[in-house]
C-alpha cells in the first residue's frame, strides 16, 4: 500500500491502454480526523487468486487536489 504525496509528469515513448479491472474505493478518517481516499485494484480475471488486491493506493486531501488538477488537464470536458 502506498500514500501518494507527489506526482511527477513523465513522457514515455510507447504507451498502450491496459485491459479493464475492478477498482474498489473507500473513504476513511484516521484518529486525528484526517480523511483519506483508498483505491484498490483486483487484477485480471485470469489471476491465480481472484479477488485478491493487486494494488492499493491512498490519497490525502493534498494528494487528491494534485490528482484532480492532473485529471482536469487530461480530460478538460469533465466538470
Amino acid at each position: 500500500m502506498a500514500l501518494i504525496t507527489e506526482f511527477t509528469k513523465i513522457n514515455k515513448e510507447r504507451q498502450s491502454a491496459h485491459g479493464p479491472v475492478e477498482c474498489a474505493h473507500s473513504i476513511f478518517t484516521d484518529g486525528s480526523g484526517k480523511s483519506y481516499l483508498q483505491l484498490e485494484t483486483f487484477g485480471s480475471k485470469e489471476r491465480k487468486i481472484p479477488g485478491k488486491t493487486s494494488q492499493a493506493i491512498q490519497l490525502d486531501e493534498t494528494g487528491a487536489a494534485k490528482l484532480k488538477e492532473i485529471i482536469q488537464q487530461a480530460f478538460p470536458r469533465l466538470r
